[in-house]
């Protein structure tokens, strides 16, 4: 089975619509008069964005499980995780160290200028590199809320947790029939707790209907692009939501899988996102999704106080600051993707080192 390069496009530009919600749309809320509505709200919406995420990190994750069948797949994964996520971590929360720490910090004096309340706790005058490191290595993964980096890697909790979760029943019902329902079951009961990790399971089950042909089965059936509309209407009900009711998390978890479920079924949506502006936003997409904070925090939240400072302090002055902000948030992921090349480049050699440790599986059915 090929690449899935619909869904990298898919990450990236859910990546882009977290950024533009943050250094965009909630930035400058206040300050842009008729800036929150349902346009906006739709295109922009950082909660159904993440549960986006979490749905097609189920699906990435277990590829490789429904191709060979094998625990090897499953410990390949497994080991790769960790340095997967920490790497990038590493090295964009020393970007915020060294942001905060050369007092480029400007989050308290734009706070009357612009919404920074999405931005707190606000980091401190000052971090360290054991804060740093302990942080980024650890505590990111178990008390995210507690350190100078946590208003947007709150997420990392439930991607580990998350991972490792759908690698412990895939291992534990590999040889059994009953996968799926195992599958189903695990994302039922989180859904009904209102664990956001539940979507990793739902993306592992769209995952192996994928891989069964299922999707493509199905969309065949209809005598028009039956994707798009789910696609469009679960977009334009997230924004909706959004506006309406934003704590309703189980809502929107059901739109985000309704989204994957759309692009999966629409040769639209997969042919505009397998072009090559979407892959390179998916490229970038978990750098970008990593750095935008602090460009936030120090450009965006700048701009801001020198506009008002030289009486700039218009919709139009914050409109462009919002833009540049994006923009920029664009450039730095780019610049800095050697960091993702470097990182796969390790958990390849990590995974080289480890494979003739572990002992090979034998390849077992799954159920059909």
């Amino acid at each position: 089975m090929e690449r899935a390069m619909e869904l990298d496009g898919l990450r990236g530009w859910a990546a882009l619509s977290v950024t533009v919600y943050h250094g965009f749309y909630m930035a400058f809320a206040d300050a842009i008069p008729g800036l929150k509505n349902i346009v906006t709200a739709s295109l922009f919406n950082g909660a159904l964005a993440v549960m986006i995420f979490f749905v097609l990190s189920g699906d990435a994750l277990t590829i490789s499980v429904w191709r060979s069948r094998s625990y090897l797949a499953i410990q390949r994964s497994a080991v790769k995780r960790y340095p997967r996520l920490t790497l990038p971590i590493l090295a964009t929360t020393a970007l915020t160290m060294m942001v905060v720490n050369a007092g480029w910090n400007n989050v308290t004096a734009a706070s009357d200028i612009m919404n920074t309340r999405f931005l707190r706790p606000a980091p401190s005058e000052a971090i360290s590199l054991g804060d740093w490191l302990s942080y980024a290595l650890a505590t990111v993964y178990v008390r995210p809320s507690s350190g100078e980096f946590a208003t947007f890697l709150w997420t990392m909790k439930s991607e580990m947790m998350g991972s490792f979760l759908l690698f412990a029943l895939l291992s534990a019902t590999l040889k059994l029939r009953f996968t799926k329902t195992a599958l189903a079951l695990a994302f039922l009961g989180l859904f009904v707790v209102n664990a956001l990790v539940c979507c990793f399971f739902a993306g592992a089950l769209i995952g192996h209907v994928r891989h069964e042909g299922g999707w493509a089965r199905l969309g065949r059936t209809f005598s028009f692009d039956l994707g798009l509309p789910l696609l469009a209407a679960a977009i334009f009900a997230g924004g909706t939501l959004a506006l309406t009711d934003p704590s309703n998390r189980q809502s929107m978890i059901l739109l985000a899988i309704a989204v994957v479920v759309g692009v999966n079924l629409s040769g639209a949506a997969k042919s505009f996102l397998s072009n090559r502006l979407s892959q390179f936003l998916g490229r970038i997409s978990f750098l970008m999704y990593l750095t935008h904070y602090s460009v936030i925090v120090s450009l965006t939240c700048g701009l801001a106080v020198l506009a008002a400072k030289t009486g700039l302090d218009t919709p139009l002055a914050f409109a462009i600051i919002g833009t540049v902000s994006v923009g920029v948030s664009v450039l730095l992921a780019w610049a800095i993707m050697p960091i993702e090349t470097l990182t796969i480049s390790v958990c390849d050699r990590l995974w080289a080192a480890v494979k003739p440790r572990l002992s090979a599986s034998t390849a077992v059915p799954f159920s059909p």
